[in-house]
């Protein structure tokens, strides 16, 4: 295994087989009783005495202690001043979350960091590893407990901070798997498969694991269905249920454990909706983020009303006539115009009306004109939106969208403050 400098490799197979011994290999915690481990052609043993100066560790259960926030991040850096540690918290993505803290970096993390969640958590480890300032970083699952959605943005980070860092990379998840150069698949403490993330989907090995490995449970569900629960069979069969759950829920845990790289690789539909609303996020963030400056317009509440308006920009009015936001038109060019059936809030239920919709050249225009929209407010009010105009965070912009008569649907300030918190939005505010 040759690992260049400032590559991204990882390591994946299933428990068992090497990976956490190859780690503690790596990092001097195990001797090995044969073959070598060289770091820039300097045997492994000779430098043990700075490997703290080569090597950072992120895992699953990061070391936060019962101390300031400041105080934990200097546990590395003793000399790091106030602006130092901003300077790394806002680069992990908490530069927000510090601003809306009262006491800031001198705010209790309490017993294990306990008043973080565990995203937050993950970034401050990884803060206090961009000041440590070590050439290679080992991540060892540090996703593991997190949901799917922030893992996804917690391995985004990691791939942007530390572009420039060697990383080695332990993982059973696939989640940010395409930013790895290199995937390296254990078996029986030998390396089976080294490749890229593409070529692990043409190899025979690996294609063969997995046929072993697969396991279908209709079987069982159509058993259940044929059992009879009637009579004085009723005792044995719910007895037959119980065994059949239990064999149902071993065998599932086993095949997924055994679950080869292929099926790992091919991610499931719903981790794939959650990259592809990651991507579209990325793609319309850094736009509303200028409009934001130009507009005041909180960007958070324009992702957001994107999001919910167009459906991730799959409704036919976005895709086809790039309409994110449902604007409505009084033009009588035609080619500026379509009439489409759409959903209104009347009279305390939704109905089907046909309404003029405006087309649009691109996405971009749409936010555009959706600003316009605010900040002209109509031909009756000129100041239709202050309220959202003015707005100083996305729970006052949201609530300020029903107040000024934005949206007919009741809930639609909900809407709006669930997708920001779900999505982290206000970080882009």
């Amino acid at each position: 295994m040759n690992i260049p400098f400032g590559s991204k490799v990882a390591i994946l197979g299933r428990s068992g087989v090497g990976k956490s011994t190859l780690l503690k290999l790596i990092t001097g915690d195990l001797k090995s009783d044969r073959g070598s481990l060289e770091i820039s052609g300097v045997e492994k043993s000779q430098i043990k005495n700075s490997q703290n100066q080569i090597f950072s560790i992120l895992d699953q259960n990061p070391y936060l202690f019962d101390m300031t926030i400041a105080n934990n991040l200097r546990l590395v850096d003793p000399k790091a001043d106030n602006d130092r540690l901003m300077e790394v918290l806002k680069e992990v993505g908490l530069g927000k979350l510090l601003a809306n803290l009262p006491d800031g970096l001198d705010t209790p993390m309490r017993e294990a960091g306990s008043r973080f969640s565990g995203g937050e958590q993950q970034r401050l480890s990884l803060a206090r590893i961009l000041l440590r300032d070590t050439p290679i970083v080992i991540l060892d699952e540090p996703t593991v407990s997190l949901d799917p959605l922030t893992e996804r943005q917690v391995m985004q980070t990691i791939f942007r901070v530390l572009k420039n860092k060697s990383l080695i990379w332990v993982t059973h998840h696939l989640i940010g798997l395409e930013n790895v150069d290199r995937l390296y698949f254990i078996e029986n403490g030998k390396t089976k498969f080294s490749g890229t993330p593409v070529q692990s989907k043409q190899d025979p090995f690996l294609k063969n694991f997995g046929n072993l490995t697969k396991f279908n449970l209709n079987k069982i569900k159509n058993k259940i269905k044929t059992l009879d629960f009637t009579g004085s069979a009723n005792l044995l069969n719910l007895m037959t249920v119980s065994l059949v759950f239990l064999l149902t829920f071993s065998l599932t845990y086993y095949f997924i454990s055994e679950s080869s790289i292929n099926d790992q690789i091919d991610m499931t539909n719903h981790e794939n909706t959650l990259i592809a609303e990651q991507k579209f996020i990325d793609k319309v963030a850094p736009y509303i983020q200028k409009r934001q400056k130009k507009d005041g317009i909180l960007a958070s509440i324009t992702i957001a009303q994107m999001i919910l308006e167009s459906d991730w920009g799959k409704s036919s009015l976005a895709s086809k006539y790039h309409n994110y936001f449902g604007v409505k038109s009084t033009s009588d060019d035609a080619k500026k115009t379509v009439k489409i059936d759409t959903q209104e809030y009347v009279n305390g239920q939704w109905v089907t009306v046909k309404g003029t919709f405006a087309v649009y050249k691109n996405w971009q225009e749409s936010v555009y004109q959706h600003n316009r929209l605010f900040l002209k407010g109509t031909t009756w009010n000129k100041k239709q939106y202050k309220d959202v105009i003015n707005a100083k965070n996305y729970t006052d912009g949201a609530k300020a969208l029903v107040k000024n008569a934005y949206a007919t649907d009741p809930d639609y300030a909900k809407k709006i403050i669930r997708l920001v918190e779900r999505y982290h939005l206000d970080i882009y505010d």
